[in-house]
């Protein structure tokens, strides 16, 4: 996100993107991504050739939580384009109070 983007956001709103971006810069998400990459990969094989119902939804089940976290980083971005979209929509949107002038 460039820097006009940035400022069609609140303060609020650039303050909690900054905070959303160091974290999904981090070295530690880098490494729970990679981590939850592996494990998914692991679960789908368990899951494949599981003995019971039992250990494939266990194991269906870790893949989408995994899927879910890694999700998290998408959604944080698209909600934070979505606003700076409503923003430039409300930019180009006419004042009411022109079209009686």
């Amino acid at each position: 996100m460039d820097v006009s983007q940035l400022q069609k956001l609140t303060p609020d709103q650039r303050q909690e993107y900054m905070e959303i971006e160091r974290r999904y810069e981090s070295d530690t998400w880098k490494w729970l991504k990679d981590f939850l990459a592996v494990h998914v990969e692991q679960a789908e094989k368990r899951a494949a050739y599981a003995e019971t119902w039992d250990q494939n939804r266990l194991n269906a089940g870790m893949i989408g939580m995994a899927q879910t976290v890694l999700g998290q980083e998408v959604a944080d971005y698209q909600r934070f384009e979505d606003l700076i979209e409503e923003a430039n929509e409300s930019e180009e949107a006419p004042d009411v109070r022109d079209l009686f002038v």
